[in-house]
């Protein structure tokens, strides 16, 4: 039930925004013929599908029959399908949609497109599954299931319209599983699809009487539909909901659901194609609770409506109504005779459940008429249809599961035995070849051996390689403090002395050039290892490089300390000098920055050096460690257990960070 309320539904035409396109091509094919004119019909045809108009019946006629005479049949091929669909699916007319059917399945081995064909095939399929001969839409969707070009979407619809025609044949075991195979196939851009197989689902489990499961279910995907506020797949859900509650005689939530589906159905552009069987469906239930009155007075919207309402496809249903009433007020002549009149359309529906509440109905009216050969006759066929229907798919279902149950005992028993006989192959392939295997095994021990050795050889070999290093580096600042010594007590003071000499000669061109030669020597002396750092520590030293550089740079550089005064191990402060210089180093040839700001903090037992610039910044993942600085860098950092961390973008800067314990 709920899989035809949601084939029947769609939107109507509303004004489209491209009148004047659609006007050009009206006038094309009117005035062009051939491959011209049909190509100006698949453009109007494209435009006229979404939202459907009411003018693509005769149009996508006229493209089937120009496609034929220029034998293009793939284009035919569309056409038809749009035939089908709006025939089936907007009018509401499956009748009319069969010729059209009949007329070119004959032809389909002459279209060449495979996803075209599948189309074809799919939409018939699912015409055939609404009908009397549900087997021609098995047939069909096997047919399209072979079909190598058909899309993932495709073959899951394929699934989908078998289980639509097993449901309604009553297959509905079988039909479950096809459900659940379209359900893997379609993915997540497929929601709808896969919300209205899960009402599906709940269609099913309630006609093998899982009723509680069938509502589960069903509010499970009113929940999903919920998230996509589809009035068309909520209407559904709620009128499946309410058939779910009549077969539990739960009057009270029936009358809920249908309201909801009301409500639904009415925010649709154009409610007409539905509203009737809700309306009908929610007089039927307010009768079954005893509540006329509210049942009349939704029989006066229902007569307010169009004639359509109650006439062509909805006069059966309509002729129930008035029985039922006709049986509320105890006219039971008028009942039965308003119960035969719609006994045709009921009776030829595919839907069994509809024929056995219309059986239950109509022997109450003849009980209560007194007419109880009538009530024998009716009473028979009822018993007929639930004996035949009813309880053999009930019967049929669990056969199926328990066959399906079987067959995984029988296979688990196969599986058991073949891995006996594989054991046992095992066992006398393990007895031929216990030599190679052998041979194997302590090949692989060597090869064992071997890789513990020689990783552990490169692990020695990198640690060799970390004291060799940590050991040049100690060696030269060792030679820095020495030289710097050096230049700075014995060639500075002999610089001095030689000054003071020139001075006394008056020789004042000399003496100029002689400071300037006493201060280079100073700088060299203060960049090889500043000479006061034992004295005033590595805060005091930091302070002087940044002073020493805004002298000579472009680059405006400050230092903020917040270690209140906190003392670094000598040997462990010289390092972290060390990288600070190479950083700031960095800085001036590289960063092309205007400012430069060194922070010293500490926290707990940490110092933290942090140089920030506002420069062009680098790829940090891009150069790695790979420049000499970096490395130098990195490997100061090892011998004092420091973290190293440098954070930069293009264009935005560059951030280096040292952080190291101050004390050993």
């Amino acid at each position: 039930m709920l899989s035809l309320l949601l084939t029947f539904l769609t939107l109507h035409a509303q004004d489209h925004p491209l009148q004047s396109q659609i006007d050009s091509l009206n006038l094309k094919i009117e005035s062009q013929k051939g491959a011209q004119q049909l190509q100006a019909i698949k453009q109007l045809a494209k435009i006229y599908s979404d939202p459907v108009n009411p003018k693509l019946d005769s149009l996508t006629l006229r493209g089937l029959q120009i496609a034929r005479e220029l034998g293009d049949m793939n284009t035919a091929a569309s056409m038809a399908t749009k035939q089908i669909a709006f025939k089936f699916r907007i009018l509401n007319r499956p009748e009319l949609a069969v010729p059209t059917f009949e007329d070119f399945y004959p032809q389909l081995v002459k279209v060449s497109n495979d996803s075209t064909k599948a189309q074809f095939l799919l939409e018939s399929a699912h015409l055939f599954a609404f009908s009397p001969m549900p087997e021609k839409s098995l047939d069909l969707s096997n047919e399209g299931l072979e079909i190598d070009g058909a899309t993932i979407f495709q073959k899951g619809s394929f699934h989908h319209a078998k289980a639509l025609a097993l449901s309604n044949s009553g297959q509905f075991a079988i039909a479950s599983d096809q459900a659940q195979k379209a359900l893997k196939l379609f993915d997540d851009e497929h929601i709808t699809e896969k919300i209205e197989i899960r009402g599906l689902l709940s269609t099913l489990y309630s006609r093998i009487g899982l009723n509680d499961l069938a509502i589960e279910e069903n509010n499970a995907a009113i929940k999903m539909a919920r998230e996509l506020d589809n009035p068309r797949l909520l209407l559904s859900f709620y009128f499946n909901q309410a058939t779910n509650y009549l077969h539990k005689n739960d009057h009270s939530n029936r009358i809920e659901s249908l309201k909801k589906s009301l409500y639904h159905a009415r925010r649709l552009p154009d409610p007409s194609i539905i509203e009737p069987r809700i309306l009908g469906a929610t007089i039927h239930a307010h009768l079954d609770a005893d509540q006329l009155e509210t049942a009349l007075r939704y029989h006066d919207t229902l007569q307010s409506r169009p004639p359509f309402y109650i006439e062509g496809p909805n006069a059966g249903g309509y002729q129930l109504v008035l029985g039922k009433f006709a049986f509320a007020k105890a006219d039971y002549q008028t009942a039965i005779e308003k119960f035969e009149k719609a006994r045709p359309a009921i009776m030829s529906s595919p839907d069994y459940y509809d024929k056995i509440e219309f059986l239950t109905a109509l022997k109450k009216i003849y009980k209560a008429a007194g007419k109880y050969r009538n009530q024998a006759v009716v009473a028979d066929e009822l018993a007929t249809i639930k004996d035949s229907i009813l309880n053999v798919q009930r019967t049929q279902g669990l056969t199926f599961y328990q066959t399906k149950y079987e067959q995984s005992k029988r296979d688990a028993t196969i599986a058991a035995q073949r891995d006996e006989i594989s054991y046992l192959d095992a066992q006398k392939r393990i007895r031929d070849l216990w030599l190679l295997l052998g041979a194997v095994g302590l090949i692989t021990i060597f090869g064992i051996v071997f890789f513990i050795r020689h990783r552990k050889t490169q692990k020695e070999k990198q640690k060799l390689q970390r004291a060799f290093t940590q050991d040049l580096i100690q060696s030269i600042e060792s030679e820095r403090r020495r030289i710097s010594s050096q230049l700075h007590d014995s060639v500075g003071q002999s610089l001095l002395v030689l000054k003071n000499n020139m001075k006394q000669d008056g020789n004042q061109k000399d003496v100029a050039l002689m400071e300037q030669t006493i201060d280079e020597v100073r700088n060299m002396s203060h960049k090889m290892h500043p000479y006061q750092f034992g004295e005033l520590g590595l805060m005091a030293s930091i302070d002087q490089l940044v002073a020493q550089l805004n002298e000579s740079s472009n680059i405006f550089y400050t230092f903020e300390d917040q270690t209140n005064g906190t003392t670094v191990d000598p040997d462990r402060g010289i390092l972290m000098y060390r990288m600070l210089q190479e950083s700031l180093q960095n800085v001036e040839k590289h960063s092309h920055a205007a400012a430069c700001k060194v922070t010293a903090t500490t926290m707990g037992q940490t110092l933290s050096i942090t140089v920030t610039d506002n420069g062009n910044g680098f790829d940090v993942a891009a150069a790695g460690m790979k420049t000499l600085g970096l490395q130098t860098l990195e490997e100061r950092a090892t011998m004092i257990g420091a973290q190293l961390t440098i954070d930069s973008e293009l264009n935005k800067g560059t951030t280096v960070t040292i952080k190291a314990p101050h004390h050993v």
